[in-house]
């Protein structure tokens, strides 16, 4: 850096510009409306001025009765809400009540919980899930039902195998 056209400035450049006239941290005040057209003051609040105009990304609505339309002049739209219609799948809950209580619990409460699934959706008016959740319920009614009836089948047996076992028993000296 020892050159000697680096450490002096040429007569021919141009002098750096003046800062702002304000401070980058310092807000912007000032006190005329810069909207306002020149040369008349601004409308003081009450009777007879205009409503003062909303605050950012709010949206501003002229009175009903002073003939100001915003936007395009169309009548309002109604919207109407239809709610769905209820479906009529069978729910099987007191098959699935019964299969919980007397047969096999176990598969009587999922059968129980697929029933009530059901009468959800068929009150939300969802159709595919009602009869999905219908199916399910009365597969796992019969299971527990078919489960039931082989444990009760096997307990009979083994309790009679049980009982001749202690008859013979008893009956050899």
């Amino acid at each position: 850096m020892s050159d000697p056209n680096y450490e002096k400035k040429s007569s021919n450049w141009p002098d750096p510009q003046a800062p702002p006239p304000f401070s980058e941290n310092q807000p912007f005040e000032s006190e005329a409306d810069p909207l306002a057209p020149p040369g008349q003051p601004p409308p003081a609040p009450g009777y007879g001025s205009a409503p003062s105009m909303p605050t950012l990304y709010q949206a501003y609505y002229a009175p009903p009765d002073s003939g100001v339309y915003q936007g395009l002049d169309q009548t309002p739209q109604s919207i109407f809400i239809i709610p769905p219609q209820p479906t009529n799948e069978p729910e099987h809950l007191n098959y699935s009540i019964f299969t919980m209580l007397c047969c096999f619990p176990p598969l009587g409460i999922a059968a129980l919980i697929f029933s009530i699934k059901t009468r959800d959706a068929n009150f939300a008016g969802n159709g595919t899930a009602a009869r999905q959740h219908s199916r399910t319920s009365l597969f796992l009614s019969h299971l527990a039902v078919g489960m039931g009836l082989v444990l009760i089948t096997l307990y009979i047996i083994l309790t009679v195998i049980m009982f001749k076992a202690r008859n013979t028993e008893l009956q050899s000296p």
